[in-house]
C-alpha cells in the first residue's frame, strides 16, 4: 500500500507533452527563418534590379532553363509554386543565367558591367559589334559561373587579350571575327578548362597552333579563316579529346587532315559552318 502512495503524488502530476518547447526557442527559431527570409528578399531584389538594368540598355535576359514565365509553364510545376512566382515575380524562384548584348542594339557599359556582377548565377554571355577592353574581360573573370563567352565581331586590344587568363571557369570560349591582338593563341593556351573554342575568322599562324595543342581538355574547335596551313593543323594531334574539329574549306582535302583523321579516330572532322558555329547568338525575346 505504501508503494502505491508513494507513486500517488507523480500519477496526478500533468504529463508533459512531447512537442512543448521553451519561448527562448521559439525566438531562435523566429529569427533564423527572418535571416533566411531577408537573404532571399535581398537576393531577389538585387537581381530584379540588375536584370532591369540590363534590359534598359536593350540587352536581352533569359532565366534558367524552362523556368521563367516567358517560357511555356513546367507541366510537372506545383499550381501553387506558380501562382506564387505569378505574384513574386520569376526572381524569387529563378535565375537569371544567360545575357546577350546584340549588335547596335545594347550599351555595353560601366553601369551594364556594375548589374552583370550583380547576377551571380550567370553562366552565359553573349556580346556583339562592341569594344571590349582590358577591363571588360577583367570584371568577366569576376562572374564566378561563367561558362560560355561569345564575343563575336568585337575589337580586343592587346590589353583585354592579355586578360584572358582572368577567365578560368570558362568551357566554351567564341572570338569569331574579332581583330585579335597578336599574341591571343598564347593567352588562350591558359584556359585550360575549354571544352570549346571558336576561332573563326581570326587570324592566326601556324606557331600559334603549338599553343591550342596545350588545351588538352577541348572537345570542339573551329579554324574557319584563320589563314593556319598543313604545318599548324598537323600539330593538334595531340588534342585527344577532341571530337569535332572544322577545318578551312581550302585544307579538307590536304594531308593533314587525312593524316588527323588516322590520329584522331573519334574526331569528326567537317567544313567550317559559320552559320551553325554562330548559333550561339540567342533569339530577340522581350
Amino acid at each position: 500500500m505504501l508503494k502505491y502512495l508513494l507513486k500517488l503524488p507523480r500519477l496526478l502530476l500533468p504529463k508533459r507533452r512531447w512537442c512543448q518547447y521553451s519561448l527562448a526557442t521559439m525566438f531562435f527559431v523566429v529569427t533564423l527563418f527572418c535571416v533566411w527570409l531577408g537573404w532571399v528578399v535581398d537576393r531577389a531584389t538585387r537581381q530584379r534590379t540588375a536584370v532591369r538594368a540590363l534590359r534598359a540598355r536593350e540587352a536581352v535576359v533569359t532565366y534558367d532553363s524552362n523556368s521563367s514565365l516567358d517560357a511555356h509553364p513546367r507541366s510537372d510545376e506545383p499550381r501553387l509554386r506558380r501562382r506564387l512566382r505569378e505574384i513574386l515575380g520569376d526572381d524569387y524562384f529563378c535565375r537569371a543565367t544567360h545575357v546577350a548584348f546584340l549588335a547596335n542594339e545594347s550599351d555595353l557599359d560601366d553601369d551594364a558591367i556594375a548589374a552583370l556582377k550583380r547576377l551571380p548565377a550567370l553562366s552565359n554571355l553573349y556580346i556583339m559589334r562592341k569594344p571590349i577592353t582590358a577591363n571588360n574581360l577583367r570584371a568577366f573573370g569576376q562572374l564566378k559561373k561563367l561558362k560560355s563567352l561569345s564575343l563575336q565581331l568585337c575589337v580586343l586590344n592587346a590589353e583585354a587579350v592579355a586578360e584572358f587568363r582572368s577567365l578560368k571557369n570558362l568551357e566554351a570560349f567564341s572570338v569569331s571575327g574579332n581583330k585579335v591582338a597578336h599574341g591571343a593563341a598564347d593567352q588562350l593556351a591558359k584556359l585550360t578548362n575549354l571544352r570549346e573554342l571558336f576561332l573563326d575568322d581570326v587570324q592566326l599562324t601556324d606557331a600559334d597552333c603549338s599553343h591550342l595543342d596545350l588545351l588538352t581538355e577541348l572537345e570542339k574547335l573551329s579554324l574557319d579563316g584563320t589563314g593556319i596551313s598543313d604545318v599548324g593543323l598537323a600539330r593538334l594531334a595531340t588534342l585527344g579529346k577532341l571530337r569535332e574539329l572544322w577545318v578551312p574549306y581550302e585544307l579538307w582535302e590536304s594531308a593533314a587532315v587525312r593524316r588527323l583523321k588516322q590520329t584522331l579516330p573519334r574526331c569528326e572532322m567537317r567544313i567550317s559552318n559559320v552559320e551553325q558555329i554562330r548559333g550561339m547568338a540567342p533569339t530577340k525575346g522581350r
